[in-house]
């Protein structure tokens, strides 16, 4: 029975107690408080599993590269360099994009320094911070003692791992200078040419400089260190024991054996050629033909030219030319030599200049 009380709200009668809430309304609230209960479950539960926050680890100031006057931290990872940001943005074209200097003619002259176009420039007072955490802290600090005393890597160049780390780096900061400086290098290690004798460096440097030259577009580089391939046992052992820790395509390696076996024939057929008689002036021991040919196929036979101008036909040839003129037995006199000397010459310089075909760098 209801009650009119002097609010003018209607209520239920105390006697009638709870049983006289009705059945669907005692439903709905048990089932609101169990969702309730699960909810809050639930969030607990996401909170639980929520990692705390980890700071970065601090960076550290790269003494060598800390200037009392500098403008600009460049961070590179972990380690900051306090730099003057006017020259890198004369020698950088990354620099030179990102930053600008704005005049203020009210000021007289005074320069602000501001962000010039998007990326992940930030402001800490009145120093500017450039993040570059796409490059290596060491590579960076190789890359500004070039940019800051260039003459130093000429009394001491620099060695191809340091040349190709410039490399990376000026390319990747629009460097110019210090890009000229580490391609200067690497052709100096790699000559195009063989206008001197063919020192060995390795299968191993000379994949990495083929690495190189692709990613910088460098194919003057290719040639030499093709070849240093070509002549190497320890890699062409390599590739039959341990073909899949070489970088180097598949394609790559039939080309290459398709040019070692060319060279190896043209070997064959030169160093079984003896000297040319030469009737007015020659002290050769043998005069007959069939005699010089037996004697000299012998010698080439005894003291191992025909398999070491096979591994290595192209720098074996000066070798060879220096044995020869040794002529140990004196079975050959220095007219006869010196015609077959200007031939091998000219057999390195047509086999050099036919590795351009044979490697596709034509």
């Amino acid at each position: 029975m209801c009650r009119i009380l002097d609010t003018g709200m209607p209520t239920t009668n105390a006697a009638e107690g709870p049983a006289s809430v009705p059945r669907s309304r005692k439903r709905a609230l048990e089932s609101s408080q169990e969702d309730s209960q699960k909810k809050r479950k639930r969030v607990l539960r996401l909170i639980r599993d929520v990692q705390p926050y980890q700071p970065g680890p601090a960076r550290i100031r790269c003494t060598e590269f800390d200037y009392p006057d500098g403008n600009i931290i460049v961070a590179v990872k972990t380690v900051e360099f306090k730099l003057h940001l006017s020259r890198l943005m004369r020698t950088c074209d990354f620099f030179s994009r990102k930053w600008a200097f704005d005049y203020d003619a009210d000021q007289t002259g005074t320069s602000q320094i501001s962000a010039n176009g998007r990326g992940r420039v930030y402001q800490n007072g009145s120093m500017c911070i450039q993040k570059l955490d796409n490059l290596d802290a060491a590579e960076f600090s190789d890359f500004l003692r070039a940019l800051e005393d260039p003459c130093a890597y000429v009394i001491e160049p620099p060695t191809q791992g340091m040349a190709i780390s410039l490399l990376r780096t000026a390319t990747r900061l629009g460097c110019e200078s210090v890009r000229k400086l580490a391609r200067h290098r690497l052709e100096q290690l790699w000559p195009c040419t063989i206008d001197q004798k063919l020192t060995r460096k390795g299968h191993v440097l000379a994949i990495e400089i083929i690495s190189a030259a692709r990613e910088f577009d460098l194919p003057q580089l290719l040639k030499r260190a093709f070849y240093e391939l070509i002549r190497s046992t320890t890699f062409w052992k390599r590739v039959e024991t341990e073909r899949p820790t070489l970088a180097l395509s598949d394609a790559d390696l039939l080309m290459l054996y398709q040019a070692r076996h060319v060279l190896q024939q043209h070997w064959r057929e030169l160093v079984f050629v003896p000297p040319r008689l030469q009737y007015l002036a020659c002290l050769c021991r043998h005069f007959r033909p069939s005699q010089r040919q037996a004697s000299w196929s012998a010698e080439i036979v005894k003291w191992g030219d025909l398999q070491k101008g096979e591994e290595d036909p192209i720098g074996y040839l000066d070798t060879f030319k220096w044995r020869a003129f040794e002529n140990k037995e004196r079975l050959w006199c220095r007219k006869c030599l010196n015609q077959s000397a200007t031939t091998w010459l000219e057999a390195k310089r047509e086999w050099w200049k036919k590795l351009d075909g044979l490697l596709k760098l034509a």
